[in-house]
């Protein structure tokens, strides 16, 4: 065994110490444990690492002290910091920006995946000379050629653009990068940071069909890895003149590609990148100010003029909610704009805020059918418009699947971003990995794409973070790695990732295997548990949200109302008109409860019978709202297969929960009594 390659171990768990010893030796390491600060600072007068594997807790003095004392005399041995719990951004920073770690884990540590997670610290036990070719991988680096539909091909094409405005930037960070490592060649820590940047580089352009800049890049990460700081011999020489030369290749390449692709002046740039949007519909500049003055942290505000233009952007842009200024509504219906707005697909449950100037316009029935979940009253307050778009988006009940990117280069999640976003899916950039933890509770994804190389953190284990939390256990994790080999793909499941991708990513690849994910995700199955026929929740998940609001009502002690409905003259319309005729009445009726009401109230179909729950109205509004679907539903015109034309009507029965009964589970019982009460008396009547 190579003496040189010893790494230190400094932990007062001896158990632990022998685990990690134990699998460093299998790899060709020695280890030398220390179990206190001060047997780790005599080791170092004696020999420097490759590495330092450092815990947090010690005795006498805790890990970030000996780190720091130990960057004071001017060691800069590349770290690897060990704690028990998921450091916060703080806490991250500081080791990173301040005490030059290279990499932050947490403990328990999986023995599978502790050398995958070192591999980019640690020297190629092979020999990288100038005389080994390139690996076939870097024949990858050509994306096939794949016929992708016209969206799609746009939405790449636009991507590609801004990629290639980007390589400059990045082509220069590498060489900044370069420069700092050759002028302190006995600092790994350097080395290691060119080799991110180069195999940044390398995934971007390759993703994006850059070809001869991912294989520069590919070279230069090569080299990089097989430089060995305290050599002074005529080979890493070499390699170094390798790297510059590849190096003035890929600047050449990148400078041509940028300028000749320029994309048109933007007249507003987007200052962050906010996990929510709303779409606000005004032309009052009292509006606009504080639509375009709303904390990015809330969400991105983007303001038209009309509801023509409102729907347009629907169509092309996802959006958490809308904010409706009614004197923007003289020429057209928002009974009929709401309508437009939920029958575009994915806008099915789109909460709405409307702002009145005259707080009479509507009474609550009306507001409760047109789908008003909050009102804002003129003159406008900045504050009070802050607090009502993030209620606007605590309501948003999405129906498309939710991505989230982590990924410390946005350019490659730039492209994930759009790719899919044409697909009709929501995408969320995450660049700081950091911040997932944040990131999941403000998005609530469905699925999450998470790179396994970034800079001091292990996409490992940022996902064995993610699966300790009991809210996001079943959550989808694809893994986006370099390494597709066996023991690549090994390592991606042995962290609990449901499936990976491999860089460079393939457009083609990239949707079928996301999509894969959707189409078998918990979450999504959960949440999308819909009738298709009328687009209404089914029994099971009805019956979750039936037990949630009236739990809720109950603790707040709130009005909940259970509104029960029933085609009239089922038989009958089977007889004469035929099986497929209900089919259509079904689906109308579906139709305008998914338009009409707020996001906040479910609505159900169980068999024949139809569901609306109603919470914080008074019995008298619900009825009253009850009253405008009925006769919106009556105006609505039938055709049988013979060609006859008919109509229909239901009957309905409502309870409210503290003015009927006191128990939440008997609402809906009393509800269908008052139903068959109802279908009696027009029994009676006919």
């Amino acid at each position: 065994m190579d003496t040189d390659q010893w790494i230190l171990v400094l932990d007062d768990d001896a158990i632990f110490r022998g685990l990690v010893s134990q699998i460093l030796t299998a790899h060709g390491y020695l280890a030398f444990e220390a179990r206190s600060a001060r047997d780790a600072t005599e080791s170092l007068k004696l020999r420097q690492p490759l590495l330092a594997i450092v815990d947090y807790r010690l005795p006498e003095m805790d890990g970030l002290t000996w780190i720091s004392r130990l960057r004071e005399t001017g060691n800069d041995v590349p770290i690897v910091f060990l704690s028990g719990t998921f450091c916060d951004a703080q806490t991250f920073n500081k080791l990173r920006n301040i005490l030059n770690v290279s990499l932050i884990l947490q403990k328990p540590i999986v023995p599978e995946l502790f050398m995958e997670q070192l591999e980019s610290l640690l020297p190629k036990r092979q020999n990288y000379g100038s005389q080994q070719p390139l690996t076939p991988d870097v024949a990858l680096y050509t994306i096939p050629e794949v016929r992708l539909p016209p969206q799609q091909e746009q939405a790449l094409a636009e991507a590609r653009k801004e990629c290639a405005l980007e390589l400059p930037s990045m082509v220069q960070a590498l060489a900044e990068a370069i420069q700092a490592a050759r002028e302190h060649g006995n600092n790994r820590r350097l080395l290691s940071d060119a080799c991110n940047e180069a195999h940044k580089l390398k995934g971007s352009a390759g993703s994006f069909g850059f070809a001869r800049i991912a294989e520069d890049a590919a070279r230069i990460e090569r080299s990089i890895q097989a430089l060995e700081p305290d050599d002074r011999s005529t080979m890493q020489e070499i390699l170094w003149s390798e790297i510059i030369h590849h190096l003035a290749d890929a600047e050449t390449s990148a400078s041509e590609l940028a300028s000749g692709d320029k994309p048109p002046v933007k007249t507003r740039e987007k200052k962050s990148k906010s996990a929510h949007a709303v779409l606000v519909i005004t032309d009052s500049d009292d509006i606009i100010d504080a639509s375009l003055s709303l904390d990015e942290n809330i969400a991105e505000a983007v303001v038209v003029g009309t509801l023509r233009h409102a729907l347009v952007m629907l169509k092309t842009q996802h959006f958490d909610g809308v904010i409706v200024d009614h004197d923007v509504c003289a020429d057209q219906s928002i009974l009929d704009f709401t309508k437009n707005m939920r029958l575009l697909s994915g806008h099915e449950y789109l909460p709405m805020v409307l702002i009145l100037t005259d707080k009479d316009a509507y009474g609550p029935s009306e507001l409760l059918y047109l789908g008003c979940s909050l009102l804002i009253e003129r003159p406008l307050i900045l504050a009070i418009f802050e607090e009502s778009v993030q209620l606007l988006i605590s309501l948003y009940v999405p129906c498309l699947p939710r991505v989230l990117t982590v990924d410390d280069d946005p350019v490659l999640s730039g492209l994930i971003r759009k790719v899919l976003s044409a697909e009709d899916m929501i995408v969320h950039e995450l660049n700081e990995p950091i911040r997932i933890l944040d990131a999941l509770e403000e998005f609530n994804p469905d699925i999450v794409l998470l790179d396994v190389i970034m800079p001091g953190l292990s996409g490992y284990d940022v996902c064995r973070v993610v699966r300790a939390d009991e809210r996001w256990r079943d959550l989808t994790v694809l893994f986006i790695t370099s390494k597709s080999d066996s023991a690549g793909r090994a390592a991606a499941f042995q962290a609990g990732g449901n499936d990976f991708l491999a860089k460079p990513i393939v457009t083609s690849e990239l949707i079928s295997r996301v999509k894969a994910q959707v189409q078998s995700s918990p979450l999504i199955r959960q949440r999308m548990d819909r009738d298709p026929l009328t687009g209404l929740l089914q029994r099971n998940t009805f019956e979750t949200a039936l037990s949630r609001m009236a739990a809720s009502a109950e603790h707040a002690h709130q009005p909940f109302t259970v509104c029960l409905m029933e085609i009239k003259d089922l038989d009958k319309i089977e007889q004469d008109r035929g099986s497929a005729s209900i089919e259509q009445v079904f689906a109308s009726l579906g139709r305008l409860l998914q338009v009409r009401f707020r996001t906040e109230d479910a609505k159900a179909r169980l068999a024949s019978f139809f569901v609306l729950l109603v919470e914080g109205q008074t019995l008298e509004t619900v009825q009253e709202a009850v009253q405008i679907l009925l006769a919106e539903f009556q105006n609505e015109t039938f055709q049988d297969a013979r060609g006859g034309h008919f109509k229909s009507s239901f009957i309905f029965g409502l309870a409210q929960l503290f003015r009927d009964t006191e128990d939440g589970t008997q609402v809906l019982q009393i509800a269908l009594e008052r139903l068959r009460n109802a279908e009696a008396d027009f029994a009676t009547a006919m």
